[in-house]
C-alpha cells in the first residue's frame, strides 16, 4: 500500500478503527488515531504497554511491508439505538 492511501485512512473524520496485514501474515490494529503517525516511508506505532517499565512502546512498520489495510466497522455507541431482537 502506499503512504498517501494509509495517511488518508487515518485522516479520515470521524476515525475507523484500521488493521494492517503484514507481509509477515501479522496483524496490527490501530484503534485511535494517536496511535500511528507517518515518516517517510515507515509508519511509528505506539504501543500502550501497561507492564513496561516506561509505560509506552514503538515500534517501526515500512510502508513497503503493509500488504493490505482496512478500515474497519466502530460498534456502536452506547449512544446510538440498537435495532431490538425480536421476540
Amino acid at each position: 500500500m502506499s503512504p498517501s492511501e494509509i495517511e488518508e485512512m487515518l485522516d479520515h473524520q470521524p476515525f475507523q478503527p484500521i488493521r494492517l496485514t503484514l507481509a509477515s501474515g501479522d496483524q496490527v490494529l490501530i484503534r485511535r488515531r494517536e496511535q500511528a503517525q507517518p515518516s517517510g516511508l515507515a509508519l511509528i506505532l505506539k504501543d500502550d504497554l501497561p507492564a513496561s517499565r516506561f509505560g509506552v512502546g514503538y515500534r517501526l512498520v515500512s510502508f513497503p511491508n503493509i500488504v493490505l489495510a482496512e478500515v474497519l466497522d466502530r460498534p456502536p455507541s452506547s449512544r446510538e439505538r440498537r435495532p431490538r431482537k425480536p421476540r
